[in-house]
C-alpha cells in the first residue's frame, strides 16, 4: 500500500471492545470467576441494573456490559464497549480459551473527512478492477446508521469494519469520527489475547492488530506498522502470568493464615 497519511486528527480511543472468554470448572475458588465477579460489581456500583441472563449454555448475571455464567464445564465472563476497555486485560491472562476478541482505534478528525471511507472503497474497487476480479468488500450509507466499509464476510475468523461512529451514535456530523474496529473470533482469537497481554507494550500490540489487518487488506489504517508475537511464546508467557496471578490472589492469603497461626 502506497505510503498515505491521515488528515489531522486526534485519538479518541484505543484498546479491546469486546472479549469472550471462558475457564473450566473445578472445586474451590478461581481466580476467573472473582475477576469476573468484581467487573460485575464494579459495573453495577455506577448504578446499572443486574439482571439474570442466558447465553451459549451459559447462566448467571448481566449487569451494563458485563456478563458473568456458569455452566456445567466452566465459566464465562464476556465484556463490552467499556467495561472490555477497563477489564479485559486482567481477565485474559486468568482464561483456558478467548472465543473472541474486538479491538479498535478511533479517531476524531478536525476537519470532517466525508469522503475518506468512500475513496478507500473506490481505490479497492479499482485494485479488483485492474485483476479483473469482483470486488469482495461491502460499503454501505445511509443518514440513519452512517458509513461503514467491510473488506469481508462477518462469519470469518477475521472481520473488520471501518465504519463513521459518530454518525453510528448520532454525536457527530459525517466523516468526523471514524472507527476502525476487527473482531477475532475461534483459534485467531486466542492468539491475539494472547499476543497482547503478553507483549511489553499493550498499546502497540492492540494498535498492530487493527492496523495489521487493514493494512493487508489496503485500507488506509491509523497505525503504520504492527507487531504479532509468536504463539508459541504468548503462549509460554502466559502460563506464566497465570501463574503468578493465581499465587497472588490464591495461594498468599493461605501462606499469610499459615503465619498467623504460627504453622511457618
Amino acid at each position: 500500500m502506497e505510503a498515505v497519511t491521515l488528515p489531522e486528527h486526534d485519538l479518541v480511543s484505543l484498546g479491546i471492545d469486546w472479549l469472550t472468554s471462558t475457564a473450566k470448572r473445578h472445586s474451590g475458588n478461581h481466580p476467573f470467576r472473582d475477576a469476573g465477579d468484581d467487573a460485575l460489581a464494579v459495573a453495577a456500583s455506577h448504578g446499572n441494573e443486574v439482571v439474570n441472563w442466558r447465553t451459549e449454555g451459559f447462566h448467571g448475571k448481566l449487569c451494563a456490559g458485563v456478563f458473568v455464567g456458569v455452566r456445567r464445564d466452566g465459566w464465562m465472563v464476556q465484556l463490552k464497549s467499556d467495561d472490555a476497555r477497563e477489564h479485559a486485560l486482567r481477565i485474559i491472562p486468568l482464561a483456558s480459551n478467548v472465543s473472541r476478541i474486538d479491538t479498535q482505534i478511533t479517531l476524531r478528525f478536525r476537519e470532517a473527512q466525508t469522503d475518506l471511507i468512500t475513496s478507500q472503497y473506490e481505490r479497492a474497487r479499482a485494485r479488483f478492477h485492474r485483476r479483473k476480479v469482483a470486488c469482495p468488500y461491502t460499503h454501505h450509507f445511509n443518514e440513519r446508521d452512517g458509513e461503514t466499509l467491510a473488506p469481508n464476510k462477518r462469519i470469518s475468523d477475521r472481520y473488520g469494519r471501518m465504519y463513521d461512529k459518530g454518525m453510528e451514535q448520532k454525536t457527530d456530523e459525517r466523516g468526523r469520527l471514524i472507527r476502525w474496529e476487527v473482531e477475532f473470533k475461534r483459534k485467531v482469537a486466542k492468539h491475539v489475547a494472547q499476543s497482547i497481554v503478553c507483549n511489553d507494550d499493550v498499546s502497540d500490540a492492540i494498535a498492530g492488530s487493527v492496523s495489521g489487518y487493514f493494512s493487508k487488506k489496503a485500507i488506509l489504517a491509523p497505525v503504520a506498522g504492527y507487531r504479532v508475537l509468536p504463539l508459541t511464546r504468548a503462549g509460554s508467557q502466559l502460563a506464566d502470568a497465570r501463574k503468578l496471578i493465581w499465587l497472588a490472589q490464591s495461594a498468599r492469603p493461605t501462606i499469610r493464615g499459615l503465619i498467623l497461626r504460627g504453622q511457618l
